[in-house]
């Protein structure tokens, strides 16, 4: 791949994350907790499907660089999603704590 090639590549996907980040926002905006119930059940299904993949790597093959690699990777799956469900939970605290917060006069 030529340079030209990389930064189309990297160009088309920074364009793809900033529209999604925008849509994402939007739709919290728009529809807020609907929304968040909605992605937060989401996050919890993927992460159960990524722990059951993860359990029956170990069950179905004895390659083990088979193994390592869908440990890898499936590890690195959950990681990333715990965090996805970390933030969620941060930002439903501070949601919650501006609510409360008293109100200047």
């Amino acid at each position: 791949m030529d340079t030209q090639q990389v930064d189309h590549h990297a160009g088309a996907l920074r364009t793809l994350t900033y529209w999604a980040w925008r849509l994402d926002r939007w739709l919290n905006r728009q529809i807020g907790t609907p929304y968040r119930i909605i992605l937060s059940i989401g996050l919890a299904v993927s992460i159960a499907a990524s722990w059951k993949a993860l359990v029956s790597s170990f069950q179905s093959t004895t390659n083990i660089l088979f193994i390592l690699a869908t440990v890898l990777f499936q590890a690195a799956l959950l990681v990333n999603q715990l965090a996805q469900a970390h933030q969620r939970r941060r930002a439903r605290i501070r949601r919650k704590a501006m609510r409360n917060a008293p109100t200047p006069l």
